[in-house]
């Protein structure tokens, strides 16, 4: 019970943070919410144009089974409408890149997480969705999701998901995993238990964050470490959240993310009001989403009751419903029709894998 609670005080205490200090006081509100990257969704995203993108081919069979019919995609959203009633989908989306913030260049939606309110089952539900998943970018091509952000940004990723899956994306909330650097210092680093493999990898993944970051890496790389026990500092834990080939690869690497997540609330939840303040300060403009002032305050409002909903935590594709292929790199190719199913019953049903 004790791991659910940090799971989902990793969940809301972003939002969290966004408004602890200022409950009841609508100047307060504006003034921390002025902070924050505030971008609307664009519902009516234009379609990218296919000579701007690496267009595949040879691969009818599978665009048979993903480009669903518009008039089934349709019908499905449909038949959502009332369960949608008392439920409510954010995305949460981690963008890994080499780029510098602000250059104009996209990088990759490498984390995705889709977080389920659902007020009628009292339930949240914490929907990983793996990066290398095959998917429709709708009217374009197909591609990883994780590229659909790459080469169309928030909005196209969005869509992609609602169409290939068939649940409606209510908000988003993003951060560039840069950010992290910042982030984890002000809360004064986190304390990892780490592997051989981890260590190993770390190391190009440290010397890349401080090229962005126009540092000497020599100071952070962890020279001769074992494995046990470590105290990491911003550039250590972003290069160990974007380590992908200890372990068991992708699958591991959601699992790092939790970690650090849930290390971060902890310290969180221990600060002072001053230390707060502060850490809000950091934390916000690196936040870019099209949650409302209004909508994130009746979040934090309603938290309290939120944390004592039942957890339930998957991951998309399923279990023994996908297969590997190799189109222009490795990707997970699911079943649609199994994954599309069983996100319903999950999200609006309550129904655990």
């Amino acid at each position: 019970m004790k791991k659910k609670k940090y799971i989902l005080w990793a969940v809301f205490g972003g939002l969290a943070l966004v408004l602890l200090l200022m409950i009841g006081t609508h100047a307060g509100v504006s003034h921390y919410f002025s902070k924050l990257n505030y971008v609307a969704r664009d519902s009516a995203s234009p379609v990218l144009p296919a000579a701007e993108t690496p267009a595949l081919t040879g691969e009818s069979e599978l665009q048979e089974r993903q480009l669903a019919d518009e008039a089934l995609q349709s019908q499905q959203l449909d038949t959502l409408v009332g369960q949608t009633q008392g439920v409510m989908n954010i995305l949460l989306i981690g963008v890994d890149n080499d780029y510098l913030p602000g250059l104009g260049n996209l990088g990759n939606a490498d984390g995705l997480l889709m977080i389920s309110i659902n007020k009628n089952t009292r339930q949240v539900v914490l929907t990983s969705i793996m990066r290398d998943t095959y998917v429709a970018v709708p009217g374009a091509f197909n591609t990883k999701v994780t590229l659909s952000y790459h080469y169309g940004g928030t909005d196209t990723l969005l869509d992609t998901i609602e169409a290939n899956f068939g649940v409606p994306i209510d908000n988003y909330v993003l951060v560039n995993y840069i950010n992290v650097v910042d982030i984890v210092d002000t809360l004064g680093g986190v304390d990892l238990e780490l592997t051989d493999d981890e260590i190993f990898y770390m190391r190009p993944k440290i010397i890349n964050v401080c090229s962005l970051l126009g540092i000497d890496p020599m100071p952070y790389l962890l020279h001769g470490a074992s494995a046990g026990l470590a105290h990491l500092n911003g550039v250590q834990t972003a290069a160990y959240l974007r380590v992908r080939y200890a372990g068991n690869n992708d699958f591991e690497r959601t699992e790092r993310a939790r970690r650090v997540f849930s290390l971060l609330v902890e310290k969180l939840r221990s600060l002072s009001l001053s230390e707060l303040n502060d850490t809000a300060n950091t934390i916000l403009p690196c936040v870019t989403t099209d949650l409302t002032q209004d909508r994130i305050l009746s979040l934090l409002m309603s938290a309290p009751q939120l944390l004592k909903y039942d957890l339930v935590s998957n991951r998309i594709p399923i279990d023994d419903s996908f297969y590997f292929a190799n189109f222009y790199g490795s990707v997970l190719v699911p079943d649609y029709e199994v994954n599309r199913d069983f996100l319903h019953r999950s999200i609006y049903e309550g129904e655990r894998d």
